[in-house]
């Protein structure tokens, strides 16, 4: 199989998975996840896609290590900082939240304007 035929294959397999995550098919989004990290052991985005998932059927501390695995994978990848700092926020760690977001580097605009307004979101809430 040639690397553009793995890297379509890939592509389709994180929107399957995002797709039964918008759905509420949390569980299946879980599955799908856990199968694209066993064909691709250091694939950020599933390992933000199961972690995700994991928070959502209330495996919070889980779903947190799997977002901090996202980051370790790809320390580049601003949604995984973005989405940790969510949970984080969620649980009622804003501190932790707001230092996880600082540590993030947006890659485009629209990444900046997004840590931006959360930054400011986070530090009203302290």
């Amino acid at each position: 199989m040639s690397d553009m035929s793995n890297e379509k294959d890939l592509y389709e397999l994180n929107l399957q998975a995002f797709n039964l995550y918008m759905q509420g098919k949390f569980q299946e989004c879980l599955s799908l996840n856990d199968y694209i990290i066993s064909l691709y052991p250091y694939h950020a985005y599933a390992y933000k896609g199961k972690g995700l998932s994991l928070v959502a059927l209330g495996k919070t501390e889980e779903g947190i290590k799997c977002l901090q695995e996202a980051i370790t994978h790809n320390p580049h990848f601003f949604d995984a900082y973005h989405d940790l700092a969510i949970v984080l926020y969620e649980q009622g760690q804003t501190s932790l939240a707001l230092e996880i977001l600082n540590k993030s580097t947006p890659n485009n605009p629209e990444e900046f304007l997004a840590k931006k307004n959360l930054i400011v979101f986070l530090t009203k809430e302290i």
